[in-house]
């Protein structure tokens, strides 16, 4: 099985789409743009419609993760062919492995608020 390859971007609508993040990448052979997931918050049971602040950061944190799926993937192949070869401590990158940490929760800001559709 086979996903879509990165990189992976969000994109958000706040004028449209308020509580929606949509994860987005290009199809492999076509490079057509395809929509990989979205993330919404909805508030099921609750009195008030907005959404808090929280919520709204837990939604961008969850497609900030989502959308550095790929990158993720391949730290851990990555480690794992290090790890399988013994030659961790010669060859690893702490910074790279750090860098892709920090983009998954979100330190390194990926989030494009608008972009153009392709």
């Amino acid at each position: 099985m086979r996903h879509t390859p990165g990189p992976w971007e969000i994109d958000h609508n706040e004028e449209d789409f308020p509580t929606i993040w949509g994860i987005w990448g290009y199809s492999c052979p076509s490079h057509e743009e395809i929509c990989i997931a979205t993330c919404e918050r909805e508030q099921y049971g609750c009195e008030e419609e907005e959404d808090s602040l929280a919520d709204r950061e837990e939604t961008i944190a969850n497609a900030t993760l989502i959308s550095n799926a790929p990158e993720l993937l391949d730290a851990c192949k990555s480690i794992r062919k290090l790890l399988e070869e013994g030659t961790i401590d010669a060859e690893f990158d702490g910074k790279w492995l750090q860098e892709v940490i920090e983009k998954a929760e979100g330190r390194q800001n990926r989030f494009l608020p608008t972009r153009e559709r392709r």
